[in-house]
């Protein structure tokens, strides 16, 4: 009688393994650390990446160039926080009132610029022979600027078009076909108009920062409790 023990496993049997922790790598590969995704706290505006893209542009006039150094970081930024900051917090209907309010003020202060440019450059070319109309600056500045925001896009293309202005009230009052007092006055005007319309940019992201009277619950937060009021309270 044959000693030999039955082999109880047929070719179809598949030995059943037991495994006390999940797999994430092959056991073939040898790995002497294996890196991790940390998550990050993010508190403060610093601690999220912006988008930006770094446009170059050139100004010839000494007011221009004052105007946008003093105050397109700042208005960038402004409309940065107002419109983009402001959807990322979920607060939809905050932004879209303030883009709104936005598109008015960008297409008026356009439409104003634009008229104005319009009525000097007809005045340039009735009373200003073609070969005087060459006008030259000596100190040209390059910029190179993050534009975070389509809004920042269109105040860059207002500049422009407010350093072309003064360049042809320049030429004007160089031709003797306006008068110094007049120019100065259209270019002051014009700058002073610039301040305000970017000063109002500003308030709008002020305003965006300001929590209003009606609370804005987050679609996450669950519902508060009803509270009574002194007088029911009061009674009981």
């Amino acid at each position: 009688m044959s000693n030999t023990t039955p082999n109880l496993k047929g070719p179809n049997v598949i030995p059943k393994i037991s495994r006390t922790q999940a797999r994430l790598h092959s056991e073939n590969v040898s790995h002497d650390h294996i890196p991790d995704i940390e998550r990050q706290t993010r508190k403060s505006s610093t601690d999220f990446s912006k988008p930006a893209l770094v446009k170059k542009l050139f100004l010839q006039s000494t007011p221009a160039q004052m105007l946008f150094e003093h105050c397109y970081i700042r208005t960038d930024y402004s409309l940065y926080i107002a419109t983009k900051a402001t959807r990322n917090q979920w607060r939809i209907g905050e932004a879209r009132r303030i883009e709104r309010d936005l598109n008015t003020i960008f297409e008026q202060f356009h439409s104003e610029l634009t008229t104005t440019l319009s009525t000097l450059e007809a005045n340039l070319h009735s009373n200003v022979p073609e070969q005087d109309q060459n006008l030259i600056f000596d100190y040209k500045r390059e910029f190179e600027v993050p534009v975070r925001t389509g809004f920042a896009t269109k105040l860059i293309a207002l500049t422009i078009m407010l350093d072309r202005l003064v360049a042809i009230v320049e030429t004007l009052e160089i031709n003797t076909a306006m008068t110094p007092e007049t120019a100065d006055k259209t270019i002051r005007s014009w700058c002073t108009r610039y301040r305000r319309f970017c000063s109002t940019i500003n308030r709008l992201r002020v305003q965006s920062m300001t929590p209003r009277k009606s609370k804005i619950t987050s679609p996450s937060a669950p519902p508060e409790a009803p509270q009574k009021d002194n007088a029911e309270t009061n009674t009981q």
